[in-house]
């Protein structure tokens, strides 16, 4: 229903009405009173005050119709007062009151649902005000007093609790939060962190160390909760920083003093396959690497030991590249000649390949693909390493490795 009509569409419709009826002259008194019929299919009515000096509290006007009675609220206009207000149909009588002397008129404008005018018509109405007219405002009641608000219940203090975990804190090993919550007390939250950093999703009683972990201590807040008293929150205390779990399988672990870079500073996407050019053992290869500003995370011997000699956390110099160095793990193989072509025999070719299906299951690369997820040297330098691991024992080397991934990832 269209109830707003501006003054600009009210004038417009009155020019094409043509002129207006008088409904009625009031006589000197302290109000007028004016009957009119609202033509079928009236919603809605405009009340203009035609005059000078006018505002908002000159006068009160009052409606009554068939269906309601109703105080009409005046607003200053640039002719006088104006206002609009609902209307049904039928006869009605408008009673304006003042306090002050006043020669004015009453034009009223009957609107349909879309807002077209249906009639206009005016009044004179002179006001002589002798004495203060009756409020013309609507009955208005005493409201009820407030009610006095609800008094919440007084809690008694939180207690103090101190969680513990239990676990070691290392990549892929659980950790277990015990609460320690006094008896009566539920546990309502946790929520484990990494340093001061809350840890987005870990809100269970357990929470699994991950590569974002490590260098860092864990911390567990638990929330306990007990009605009538206010919740309690406990801190454990942290734990040893986070290390990397070396869940590859090596025969022996000799980790280089020198000449890698600690950490790492992007996600292991990749693995490099290299050879040593030589038949060398893990302790060869150390010894070089402790003299030669190079390294390698692995050495494979040709007998198939697997040497660690550089953690994964931390970036060998093997790749020649140093995007390739941050986001790789490098593997040597021992070849099974000291001269080309350099060829690695079955032991070494084998337990290189498992090793590379160790290392994608850990790191999430999945199954191994040549050109994807395992790459020789050669691909970041110019070198004709890893050997024949690229050329003649290539195609071997990722069926083993593929195989070898498959058997780990069903756990066989």
């Amino acid at each position: 229903m269209v109830l707003l009509w501006s003054l600009v569409a009210l004038v417009a419709s009155s020019l094409i009405l043509g002129g207006t009826t008088p409904l009625a002259v009031g006589e000197p008194q302290d109000s007028v009173t004016i009957t009119a019929t609202a033509p079928d299919n009236t919603v809605s009515m405009w009340v203009d005050v035609v005059g000078q000096g006018l505002t908002d509290d000159t006068m009160d006007i009052v409606v009554k119709g068939s269906q309601r009675t109703y105080a009409v609220p005046m607003f200053t206009s640039d002719t006088g007062l104006t206002t609009q207000v609902v209307c049904d149909p039928g006869a009605l009588t408008l009673t304006a009151t003042s306090t002050k002397n006043l020669d004015t008129t009453i034009v009223l404008t009957f609107l349909d649902e879309e807002g077209a005018v249906l009639a206009k018509k005016d009044a004179a109405a002179q006001i002589n005000a002798t004495t203060p007219p009756p409020s013309a405002t609507a009955p208005t009641t005493t409201p009820p007093p407030a009610p006095e608000p609800v008094k919440e219940p007084e809690l008694s203090p939180a207690v103090s609790f101190t969680p513990t975990i239990t676990g070691t804190a290392t990549v892929t090993q659980k950790l277990t939060a015990q609460a320690n919550a006094p008896s009566g007390w539920t546990v309502s939250a946790y929520q484990w962190y990494r340093g001061s950093s809350a840890i987005t999703g870990a809100t269970a009683s357990t929470y699994t160390a991950t590569a974002s972990d490590i260098g860092s201590s864990l911390t567990v807040r638990v929330i306990a909760t007990r009605a009538g008293f206010k919740d309690s929150v406990g801190t454990s205390a942290a734990t040893a920083k986070v290390v990397w779990n070396y869940l590859i399988t090596v025969n022996q672990t000799k980790l280089l003093s020198k000449h890698y870079t600690v950490g790492r500073t992007a996600k292991i996407d990749k693995i490099i396959i290299h050879h040593n050019a030589g038949n060398l053992t893990i302790n060869q290869v150390y010894n070089v690497w402790q003299t030669r500003e190079a390294s390698a995370h692995y050495q494979v011997q040709s007998d198939g030991q697997v040497g660690r000699l550089v953690a994964d956390g931390n970036t060998a110099w093997h790749a020649g590249n140093w995007q390739a160095n941050v986001t790789s793990i490098g593997i040597e193989h021992a070849n099974n000649t000291s001269k080309a072509p350099w060829t690695v025999g079955d032991a070494a070719l084998e337990s290189g390949a498992k090793l590379v299906a160790e290392l994608s299951i850990y790191y999430g690369l999945g199954r191994p693909v040549w050109n994807k997820t395992v790459y020789p040297h050669s691909a970041f330098s110019s070198t004709a390493c890893p050997g024949e691991l690229k050329g003649s024992q290539q195609a071997k080397y990722m069926q083993r490795a593929q195989y070898w991934y498959d058997q780990l990832s069903q756990g066989k």
